[in-house]
């Protein structure tokens, strides 16, 4: 056996129906509110009950026989079955025939639709004083079916000290056997009951197929006696069970001996839950149950502004760490976000998944996806064609910048005195020119006043 580990409370709500299985009798209904249910018989009209409905939604189912030689017992609903430590109102109260294998009076049935893949199952179960248990001792104190062909039944007790499940149509239908907890620890180390009221709770979780994820968890008076994981509910894979759809209580006995009486067995307070009920308490090892009547925990906590085990947010708390949410949008196209739960239960909580799919138009590519599969992907770019490189140009000439350079020749034009590198400025020239012309001036005027004379040639030499 390994210890399953506290399982986070999703919320739901859920209908729940008692019905009785005969013919096609219509079916008595009791709503789940805030994902749990309970009745203490309070306000039921007592007397005999064989088939048909009982109270609360409640309908009675199994079978009903004559004890002995004497009278016909059916089970009833009296004021003599009521557990003490409850609720009040009365109790229902089932008989057993001594010495004989499988005869008892109506059971209850509850069923579920749709049906739950998770359940919590409490009871309070009181045996005659007296009782002692024969041959097999095999009681199926519980009954489960799925809406499949998978079932299981557990036996309490199993022989003088165990418990058993029996499941059916799936893990080769083994008896599994749980030493310890059975009927001689329940009355203090002896095998004759003693008459006295304890507190039954069941966990069953379907998990998923091919996981081998399914549980089995039990309480006896608040304490834990069994915490079985890794159960397949699935056969393998041979049965597709969607949840848990009925619970018998009780069901058939293989011998009881309870001498001289018709053994009357009493049931009382019987409550369920599903994920999403914000009282569940904590055991010792903080795996969530219902737990006994009257059991403080976090149940009593929500409101109080205080964050606390099993709640997910406190509806006290405005905000900050411990506030219920109201929306879950984190901005991110490839998260699923939902708001499970409510602040009313102080179970608020929200959760976002990553898409994983390739669909088109919801905003998200998810890894792996491309256009071609999801239009929310980018369109692959053409490839890009490269221009070939321009042809090599050779380079100009150098410039000489006193000659050949325009700016050079206007600078001069201008009067600038300026220089450039390996060259004498253009004006200095210039003025060594000046002098020059100056002279070709003068000797120019000078010619200009001389009279002319022709030479003559001379004649008779």
């Amino acid at each position: 056996m390994t210890r399953a580990r506290m399982l986070q409370v999703i919320p739901r709500i859920a209908t729940a129906t008692l019905v009785l299985l005969v013919g096609a009798k219509a079916f008595a209904q009791v709503t789940l509110t805030d994902s749990s249910w309970s009745t203490s018989f309070e306000g039921c009209a007592t007397g005999d009950v064989g088939y048909g409905d009982v109270c609360d939604g409640l309908t009675a189912v199994g079978q009903e026989y004559t004890c002995g030689a004497g009278p016909v017992y059916h089970s009833q609903v009296a004021t003599g079955a009521n557990y003490p430590g409850g609720a009040g109102g009365a109790g229902f109260a089932v008989y057993y025939e001594s010495n004989a294998r499988n005869i008892y009076s109506t059971g209850l049935m509850l069923t579920f639709d749709p049906p739950e893949p998770e359940v919590w199952f409490r009871f309070y179960r009181a045996w005659p004083a007296g009782q002692t248990w024969a041959d097999l001792k095999e009681h199926k104190v519980v009954y489960l079916h799925t809406d499949d062909s998978p079932a299981a039944n557990v036996n309490f007790p199993q022989g003088d000290d165990d418990i058993a499940l029996q499941p059916r149509n799936t893990m080769g239908s083994p008896d599994v056997y749980y030493a310890g907890n059975g009927w001689e620890t329940l009355n203090d180390g002896s095998l004759v009951g003693d008459g006295a009221w304890h507190a039954f709770e069941l966990h069953f979780r379907l998990g998923t197929s091919g996981s081998n994820d399914g549980l089995f968890e039990m309480w006896i008076d608040g304490a834990n006696v069994i915490s079985d994981s890794g159960l397949d509910w699935f056969d393998g894979g041979g049965s597709s069970p969607t949840g848990w759809a009925e619970i018998e209580l009780p069901s058939n006995h293989n011998v009881s001996v309870t001498p001289d009486l018709c053994g009357e067995s009493r049931i009382d307070d019987i409550a369920v839950a599903v994920p999403g009920y914000g009282g569940f308490v904590l055991d010792a090892d903080n795996r969530p149950m219902i737990g006994t009547y009257g059991q403080t925990g976090c149940s009593d906590c929500c409101g109080n502004g205080v964050l606390e085990a099993p709640e997910t947010c406190d509806s006290a708390i405005v905000t900050g760490a411990g506030a219920c949410p109201t929306s879950c949008g984190d901005g991110n196209a490839c998260t699923q976000d939902t708001l499970n739960g409510s602040a009313g239960s102080c179970s608020a909580l929200c959760t976002h998944v990553t898409m994983t799919s390739c669909v088109s138009s919801d905003g998200c590519c998810p890894t792996g996806c491309t256009y071609g599969t999801d239009t929310d992907c980018a369109q692959e770019p053409p490839p890009v064609v490269e221009p070939p490189p321009p042809p090599p140009v050779d380079d100009p000439p150098p410039v000489d910048p006193g000659v050949d350079d325009p700016s050079a020749l206007h600078a001069v034009a201008q009067g600038c005195a300026c220089t450039t590198t390996g060259h004498r400025p253009a004006s200095s020239m210039l003025w060594l020119m000046l002098p020059v012309a100056a002279v070709m001036v003068r000797r120019r005027r000078k010619l200009a006043k001389r009279p002319w004379r022709r030479r003559l040639p001379q004649e008779g030499l």
